[in-house]
């Protein structure tokens, strides 16, 4: 009670000696933690998992520093940047006021796989199991690598088989469920991403997280967060490629200043209420077309459709909801400079008489031709 359930199959023959010993790995699904599981055959010996967070911010909005655990001191890509999870019992915690500790936990580290257990003598091939547990907005990039990382390889250090990733998504209480198992059959190659686990804010406090790869949990002060599994599941570089990232800021089209208290859906999710912070630090998405849909108090929404082929940052438009009647005129790149005319003709008054209108500006007016009322422009 309280594990996952497991199924194997045992072949036994009629001059088989001494038993036949199977051993079961199961997962804990009562705590109501996040697990990515990764299994696969003989070959290679060791792979691993890799954690790497990537944008996480704070409730205020700030920047999440992550500290780790890592035997031998702090593993990073590069000078600046947090630290990641990957190899024997290593551990990262975000770097949060009070007792509230988003961390990500390599529990089992296997390093032995096809090796003949010599008390059983069995081939155990145990998985490698890393635990997400409180976890602040942002996007949790998961990759495996056969090991090593870099230097000389041997045979046998390339991906090789069947290889399968179980994600277990969590309430964060006392329920975690078997959301997807991302699988591939490798021969060679070294880095694969196998997905993204984005955290982000629900519109509301008591609205769920809806979709087969989602779950709900609730973070310091109360806050209601989605943890959705995205996945990828392709081969990348070493060092690790990572998947596109949408940036967007929003601006209000009359005033060209940012527009305060900004949200944003992408793709339709009516669920997702990712802040002006996040999306001004980056939301990972899967390559090709994305709509996102930005909302803002006393504005129209407006949705966008943007392209993320590669990391793009996109400036967005809204207009206030004041009554008033405007043209917004948008384009891409090129050219570099549109003008939008605006040419008042024949307006006639109340009073049925032919309005004048004035140029008030520090141009000299501008009029289509003698005689005749100036335009803007």
């Amino acid at each position: 009670e309280g594990f996952s359930s497991s199924t194997k199959t045992a072949i036994v023959g009629s001059y088989t000696i001494g038993p036949t010993i199977l051993v079961f790995f199961l997962v804990p699904i009562s705590d109501g933690k996040t697990r990515a599981i990764l299994r696969w055959g003989d070959t290679p010996a060791d792979l691993d998992i890799y954690v790497v967070p990537r944008r996480t911010v704070q409730l205020d909005g700030s920047r999440l520093t992550w500290t780790n655990g890592f035997p031998g001191g702090m593993s990073t890509w590069n000078a600046g940047e947090d630290s990641y999870a990957w190899w024997n019992e290593s551990y990262i915690e975000g770097v949060v006021a009070g007792d509230y500790v988003p961390s990500v936990t390599l529990d089992r580290d296997d390093t032995t796989h096809g090796e003949v257990d010599e008390e059983t003598g069995q081939v155990l091939n145990g998985p490698e199991t890393m635990t997400f547990d409180l976890l602040l907005p942002g996007d949790y990039e998961v990759y495996v690598n056969a090991y090593p990382p870099d230097g000389e390889r041997e045979e046998g250090q390339l991906f090789d088989g069947q290889i399968d990733l179980d994600i277990y998504l969590g309430n964060g209480v006392d329920s975690s469920i078997l959301r997807e198992t991302v699988s591939w059959t490798a021969t060679g190659d070294i880095w694969r991403i196998a997905g993204v686990l984005s955290v982000y804010y629900t519109l509301s406090g008591s609205q769920p997280c809806l979709g087969v790869s989602r779950e709900q949990q609730v973070t310091a002060g109360g806050n209601r967060v989605c943890y959705e599994w995205k996945t990828i599941n392709a081969n990348v570089d070493y060092p690790l490629g990572s998947p596109p990232v949408i940036r967007v800021r929003v601006v209000d089209a009359v005033t060209d200043q940012e527009v305060p208290g900004a949200t944003f859906q992408v793709d339709g999710d009516v669920t997702a209420a990712y802040t002006a912070e996040q999306m001004d630090v980056g939301l990972s998405v899967i390559p090709g077309e994305h709509t996102v849909m930005a909302f803002a108090p006393g504005y129209l929404s407006k949705s966008y459709v943007v392209e993320a082929s590669t990391s793009v940052g996109y400036t967005l438009y809204l207009v206030p909801d004041d009554g008033y009647t405007r043209v917004v005129v948008n384009w891409g790149a090129l050219p570099a400079n549109l003008d939008t005319y605006v040419v008042p003709s024949e307006v006639i008054t109340c009073d049925n008489v032919t309005a004048e209108w004035v140029a008030e500006d520090y141009f000299v007016p501008q009029t289509v031709g003698e005689g005749e009322g100036p335009y803007v422009w």
